[in-house]
């Protein structure tokens, strides 16, 4: 167990949980001996920011029970959780005893255990009791709640994927779906795991075949390489909120396509009061100067330049400067390349990631090579900003948003809930449950000791609240810049209905206002393959639907800014 914890270092390691953490626990038949371990392997724990956030060790008993040593260390480095040979496989506060999972609370209990053939599970809320029976077929695996897996530790979530990792598919194309047993509705959650990629590396200085392979329900997504001989997880990603690799192995980097003919990027650094933000501009071939200029800004969460693993700003980037396009794009403060300043560093509110757009659009401002002519095109959270900035100015020539909000954020927030929570099969009471938890987070926003917080839920509380008082639809009914939307019919982050609230918004105000919706197309205006839910979000693989980058293209044509020459006056 951890050793003295003070409850911040408490709320610290309850922090570091991400929605939608996909956390298995493997249901043995057997009572662990309790016995010495043997290390069989340690993982390096990432952070967000690729920071270095502690190790855990992998280790086995005699009679082969899988236990875990742990080590967590802060943004300092200094070590703030310990535990030695004390997490099992377990998940969200389920421990294990023998063949029992048992996860309890104040009022409630469930309990899950292994019979012949079958998951056997018993629940009781308040005086109910109910019971029942799951057939299963080879090893028993057990998902805890999809909506909010309160995960302590990563190593608890490691665990479970460690021993799950020499069962899968290694073959190229191979593909394999499992039923664990989702405890939130008792009920099967189809877990599945595809071979997405085969290739030849190293491990441990020896030569190796490495398998990429992306696990997949409706609530999550994981990237886990694993060793294509002996099956050994060698990395997986986002276990609550950190990345495990094996200690002295990196995952291979992705090739980056080459540059489309004739296009150049340039490494910029702009620096702010309380921020130093590094991106790339790409430029059109020399023969297209001066170009006109597009600052592609990013959603909310730890994006870089790319909006990676997604990808979408760099297919941008690369598609609208073969269009003849300077293409600017940045990471965000705190996250890739770019830095927060300050002892401490500001949170980062709604109006300091404004402030950072605008520095780099100032930043083009300042260039002769670029033609005065500017957009800028957002994404999710950037869609909120872009108005706002373009309202700000007064100069910008047009605007485009890709799953745009018109209400507010908290609204939005509420609105996802109702829709991303049926999506992943959960039921009427833990809708109603992950609603009151919803309400209870939106009342920390009314705190006055945010400072007296950690770091992290500091700032997370500090963006929200900036986002409270602020009402897109007021900075969209400003604009009088030519406006492009374009909305994922099967969006549960920003749901489609916004698309209409923009419509009535244009009408109201008479905005210059093209707005296109696409079937099937999801938050990131990708092909959601029928499976609509959060997990694809995870894919690394997919990409922007082209037909989205295509009408963004098109329409950047049309601006009377685009095929103006440069003033021969101009300053710039």
């Amino acid at each position: 167990m951890d050793r003295a914890r003070s409850p911040r270092e408490r709320r610290s390691s309850r922090r570091r949980v991400g929605l939608g953490v996909l956390a298995l626990a493997f249901v043995a038949c057997e009572a662990p001996p309790a016995a010495p371990s043997r290390a069989l392997a340690t993982y390096e724990l990432v952070g967000p920011a690729d920071e270095p956030a502690g190790e855990a060790t992998i280790r086995a008993r005699e009679g082969g029970d899988l236990v875990g040593a742990l080590e967590l260390r802060d943004r300092e480095g200094e070590r703030v959780v310990l535990l030695d040979d004390e997490v099992s496989l377990e998940t969200s506060g389920i421990a294990r005893y023998g063949a029992r999972l048992e996860r309890a609370g104040l009022v409630s209990r469930i309990e899950v255990w292994a019979g012949e053939g079958e998951l056997r599970w018993r629940s009781r809320e308040g005086l109910a009791i109910a019971e029942g029976a799951l057939d299963v077929a080879g090893p028993a695996w057990v998902v805890s709640e999809a909506i909010e897996p309160r995960m302590e530790v990563p190593a608890a979530a490691l665990l479970p994927w460690f021993a799950l990792a020499p069962t899968l598919p290694r073959e190229a194309g191979a593909s394999v779906t499992l039923a664990p047993l989702n405890l939130a509705e008792r009920a099967p959650l189809p877990l599945r795991v595809e071979v997405r990629e085969v290739s030849e590396g190293e491990v441990e200085g020896r030569p190796a075949t490495l398998v990429r392979l992306f696990a997949s329900t409706v609530a999550t997504g994981h990237t886990l390489w694993v060793d294509g001989e002996s099956g050994e997880l060698l990395a997986i990603d986002d276990l609550a909120g950190a990345r495990a690799r094996r200690s002295g192995w990196r995952p291979p980097e992705p090739e980056r396509p080459p540059l489309p003919a004739g296009l150049r990027e340039e490494e910029l650094v702009v620096t702010t009061a309380d921020a130093r933000l590094a991106g790339t501009l790409t430029l059109p071939p020399a023969e297209r100067a001066p170009a006109p200029a597009i600052l592609l800004i990013h959603g909310s969460g730890p994006m870089d330049r790319d909006e990676a693993p997604f990808m979408i700003f760099r297919d941008l980037a690369d598609a609208l400067g073969s269009a003849g396009w300077a293409v600017a794009r940045y990471d965000k403060r705190g996250f890739g390349a770019s830095e927060r300043l300050g002892d401490p560093p500001p949170p980062p509110t709604f109006d300091a990631l404004v402030d950072d757009a605008g520095a780099w659009l100032g930043a083009l401002d300042r260039r002769p090579d670029l033609r005065r002519c500017r957009v800028l095109l957002g994404h999710s959270e950037g869609a909120m900003i872009a108005p706002t900035l373009a309202r700000r100015r007064g100069d910008v020539d047009g605007v485009v948003l890709l799953a745009g909000p018109v209400d507010p954020l908290l609204e939005i927030l509420a609105a996802q809930l109702e829709l991303i929570l049926p999506a992943h099969g959960l039921g009427p009471a833990a809708i109603e449950r992950a609603r009151r938890q919803q309400r209870a987070l939106f009342r920390q926003l009314d705190r006055r000791d945010l400072d007296e917080l950690p770091a992290d839920l500091r700032d997370s509380l500090a963006w929200m609240r900036s986002h409270r008082d602020h009402r897109p639809a007021d900075d969209l009914a400003a604009l009088r810049a030519p406006i492009l939307a374009l909305y994922g019919e099967a969006d549960l982050q920003v749901p489609i209905t916004q698309a209409e609230k923009l419509r009535a918004l244009a009408r109201e105000h008479d905005l210059d206002l093209t707005l296109e919706t696409y079937p099937g197309r999801d938050h990131l205006l990708m092909d959601d393959r029928g499976r609509p839910g959060m997990g694809l979000l995870h894919d690394p693989d997919r990409r922007i639907d082209p037909r989205v980058i295509a009408r963004i293209a098109a329409w950047l044509a049309t601006l009377p800014c685009a095929g103006e020459p440069l003033p021969p006056d101009t300053d710039q």
